[in-house]
């Protein structure tokens, strides 16, 4: 391969066998250049008007261009904007990330005809001081195809008591393999149905006791001090009552979804993270004369388990103390021993679980600790 020097010498070279040419050292009366000669020539020729035209284009300004994407290197100067705010000093220019501006929460007004309903359910809501009844509970399990039955009784007074407490469904049909069909996305699917485990639950507005009849065991869970208080709404129970309108819009988007003389049917999906990490709809029936829930269906979380709470003989401000002068919020936890809460914090370190009889505000106790309610105290927690 010849090098740029060697190009060059030859170019000089057939220079000067052109200039010969040209100044007629070749004349008729001496032999024809031979064929080598000629083409040398020619080829010099076409050489010389390619030098011409390169030199040429040397000589004219060089346009830069940046490849799409790709930043001028320092010394190269290029307008300022928004997006291309400059170059750095001693190296390449960069583009800083935009940085999305943050989302405002928007929270969705109701119509007027679902915040009338709301402010109603407020308005009578302030008229019950204590509630009780009956209901019959369906919980739905879509992945394992199981239905769960259960009846039981519930008991609330102002301003965060209450009493919940179920057994299984008594119905002989359950027993002999009862299969009850339902749609799943829709498909319709046979659940097996289950008589549901008994449970009680009793909230004494600083704590919850959760009794296991059956292993005489129960579990104590603090109530934190941000939801004492009118916040009994994350209960068992949730929509038994009604909440303060302004409250309730702000942490559920409800929408009408029918109404007539005998119900009100509104449908609710949660605004707040502490809502959707319990459920993701729910479906209320009111009575428009009393705005008490006929019935509750809650879409729990998973997406897979549907809770459906039907509710009878309901009865507003009648004490619910029995003859021998016992109240639903006593435990009566004779014989019954404290079981571990699963989610209490560690020993030595500081939550917001507590064993019953503790003093409010304290530090938390492990479940061992002989601060449990003696058996057939009054409540709880004084």
């Amino acid at each position: 391969m010849m090098t740029p020097r060697s190009v060059r010498r030859w170019l000089v070279a057939v220079s000067k066998a052109t200039r010969r040419v040209s100044e007629g050292i070749f004349t008729l009366d001496q032999p024809t250049p031979s064929l080598t000669l000629r083409v040398t020539v020619a080829c010099a020729a076409v050489a010389l008007t390619s030098l011409s035209a390169i030199a040429q284009t040397t000589k004219a300004p060089v346009k830069k261009t940046t490849p799409s994407g790709v930043q001028p290197v320092s010394g190269t100067s290029q307008p300022k904007s928004a997006n291309n705010p400059g170059t750095a000093s001693g190296g390449a220019a960069t583009q800083p990330r935009q940085r999305p501006a943050a989302e405002t929460l928007r929270i969705p007004e109701p119509s007027p005809e679902v915040l009338e309903i709301l402010r109603d359910w407020e308005a009578n809501t302030k008229k019950y001081h204590r509630l009780q009844g009956e209901f019959r509970k369906f919980k739905y399990d879509s992945t394992y195809l199981i239905e769960t039955r259960a009846i039981g009784e519930f008991y609330y007074e102002v301003p965060d008591k209450g009493a919940y407490q179920l057994k299984g469904d008594p119905d002989p049909k359950i027993a002999k393999g009862l299969i009850n069909k339902k749609p799943v996305n829709g498909r319709e699917e046979e659940f097996k149905v289950e008589a549901a485990q008994a449970e009680r639950w009793i909230c004494t507005g600083k704590e919850i006791l959760q009794i296991n009849d059956s292993r005489k065991e129960y579990v104590a869970t603090f109530v934190p001090k941000e939801y004492q208080g009118e916040d009994i709404m994350r209960g068992p129970l949730p929509f038994l009552l009604g909440m303060k309108a302004d409250i309730a819009k702000r942490r559920w988007e409800f929408r009408l979804l029918k109404r007539t003389e005998a119900e009100i049917w509104l449908s609710a999906r949660p605004l707040q993270q502490t809502d959707a990490a319990e459920y993701r709809m729910a479906t209320i029936i009111l009575d428009p004369k009393r705005f008490l829930p006929t019935a509750v269906r809650l879409f729990h979380s998973d997406g897979n388990t549907e809770t459906v709470h039907l509710f009878a003989n309901v009865k507003e401000n009648k004490s619910a103390t029995n003859w021998l002068g016992q109240s639903p919020l006593e435990p009566r936890l004779k014989g019954y021993k404290m079981a571990q809460n699963p989610e209490a914090p560690a020993t030595g370190s500081t939550g917001n679980k507590t064993a019953p009889g503790a003093a409010s505000g304290g530090n938390a106790t492990t479940p061992q600790k002989s601060t449990a309610t003696k058996p057939g105290s009054k409540t709880a927690t004084k």
